[in-house]
């Protein structure tokens, strides 16, 4: 699909093909939705990072405990942003 800006102020659409052209993906590994933090889970990440625990022994914890879980690192780095953010406060 693609679409187009035309100079009269008008939008044309094209449609290419109606066909995905890959195949779809077996697991959502990374996939925003699917590896959303639950509200437990982002207590846990807010203590371990209080204790120091590293990003990567935090993600292993949550993946052990929760076997479906298809967080990824990224997800725990901005769980921990945010929860130092929330003990910094403002700084203004």
């Amino acid at each position: 699909m693609r679409g187009y800006f035309r100079a009269a102020k008008l939008w044309s659409l094209n449609i290419v093909s109606g066909l995905h052209n890959h195949k779809m993906e077996p697991k959502l590994e990374g996939h925003m939705l699917a590896g959303r933090l639950t509200a437990k889970e982002s207590k846990i990440v807010g203590d371990m990072t209080r204790n120091l625990i590293k990003p990567k022994n935090i993600l292993l914890d949550l993946k052990g405990r929760r076997k479906d879980n298809m967080t990824v690192a990224k997800q725990i780095y901005n769980a921990r942003h945010r929860y130092n953010r929330s003990i910094r406060g403002s700084r203004t």
